[in-house]
C-alpha cells in the first residue's frame, strides 16, 4: 500500500485534479491486493445511489430559476437598502446579498457569480480597489456552504449518516458570526482607505424593497419550516423549491416583463432535455445535471 501512497504523493506534486489523483491511488492499490476492479464501478454507484443526494442538483436548479429569474437583483437592492450606508456601502452590500442568495442557492460558487457580476463593477465605480473588490466577493460567496439549504451539508449527512435538517439548524449561528466578522473587517478597511458610503434608504423605500424580495425570503421560510416541521424531507423540500423558483420567475418579472420568463423556459428546457436523454439511454440511472 506504500506504493499507492506515493502516487498519491507524485500526482499531487504534478498538480493533477484531486479527484483523479485520489481515484488512480486507489485503484492501484486495488491492483496490488489483488482485488476485482469491478468493485470500483459498484462502489462509485453504491455511494450515488441514494435519496437525499438528489436534493443537490434540485437545490442547484431552484438556484439558478430564481437567479435566472431576476432574484439576484432584488436581493442586491434589498441589501443595499440595509446596509448600503455604512462606511463602505458597497462591501457590506456584497455580504448581505451573498448571504441571502447562500439561502436560496446552496452554493458559494452560485452567490459569488451572480452577486459579483453586480456589485464587483458597481465597487470598483465608486473608488474601490478592484483587488478589495474581488475578495470581498470571493470570501461572502463561501457563506453559502455554511448558511442553509447548504449543498454541502447535504453530501457531509449523506455520508456520516445524520439528519439532513439538524444539519441545517446549526448552520444559521456559524453563517451569521462569519457574515459579521466580514463586515467589521470591511468597516475598518473601508474607513482606512476613506471608501464612500451610500445614501441612507428611507423606510418607505426599504419596505418596497422588501416587498419585491418578499417571494426569495418566502422560499427560505418554506424550505427550513417544512424540514423543521416535519412536513417533508430535504430532498422533497428541494423539489418544492424548484416548483415555487419556477412559478416566481415566471410571475414576478423582476428586471422586464418578458426576458425572466423566456429564460426561464430556456433553462429548464435545457435541463429536461439533459434528464430525458440520460432516462433513453440508460433508465435506471436517473438525472444527470
Amino acid at each position: 500500500m506504500e506504493i499507492s501512497f506515493v502516487v498519491l504523493v507524485v500526482l499531487c506534486l504534478l498538480s493533477v485534479p484531486i479527484a483523479f489523483t485520489i481515484g488512480l491511488s486507489a485503484l492501484i492499490g486495488l491492483i496490488i491486493v489483488d482485488l476485482p476492479l469491478e468493485i470500483v464501478a459498484q462502489r462509485m454507484f453504491t455511494q450515488i445511489d441514494s435519496f437525499t443526494m438528489l436534493a443537490i442538483p434540485f437545490f442547484i436548479l431552484a438556484g439558478n430559476l430564481m437567479d435566472k429569474g431576476g432574484i439576484s437583483r432584488t436581493i442586491v437592492d434589498l441589501a443595499s437598502q440595509m446596509v448600503g450606508h455604512v462606511k463602505g456601502g458597497l462591501a457590506m452590500v456584497t455580504i448581505v446579498a451573498c448571504c441571502l442568495f447562500g439561502c436560496i442557492s446552496g452554493s458559494g460558487a452560485a452567490a459569488s457569480a451572480a452577486i459579483g457580476m453586480i456589485l464587483v463593477p458597481a465597487m470598483v465605480n465608486r473608488g474601490y480597489n478592484k483587488a478589495f473588490a474581488g475578495a470581498i466577493t470571493a470570501t461572502s460567496g463561501p457563506l453559502g456552504i455554511v448558511i442553509p439549504p447548504s449543498i454541502v451539508m447535504v453530501v457531509y449527512a449523506t455520508s456520516a449518516n445524520v439528519s439532513v435538517g439538524s444539519m441545517f439548524l446549526a448552520g444559521y449561528l456559524p453563517g451569521i458570526l462569519l457574515a459579521a466578522s466580514l463586515g467589521i473587517v470591511c468597516y475598518f478597511y473601508a474607513a482606512k482607505h476613506n471608501y464612500p458610503s451610500e445614501t441612507k434608504a428611507s423606510l418607505r423605500s426599504l419596505l418596497a424593497s422588501l416587498r419585491k424580495a418578499s417571494f426569495a425570503l418566502i422560499m427560505v421560510v418554506l424550505i427550513m419550516g417544512g424540514i423543521l416541521g416535519g412536513l417533508f424531507t430535504a430532498t422533497e423540500a428541494s423539489v418544492v423549491a424548484v416548483v415555487y423558483a419556477f412559478f416566481v420567475g415566471m410571475l414576478q418579472g423582476t428586471e422586464t416583463p418578458r426576458r425572466p420568463r423566456r429564460h426561464q423556459s430556456q433553462f429548464l428546457h435545457h435541463c429536461s432535455g439533459h434528464v430525458l436523454r440520460r432516462h433513453d439511454k440508460h433508465p435506471g440511472l436517473g438525472f444527470d445535471f
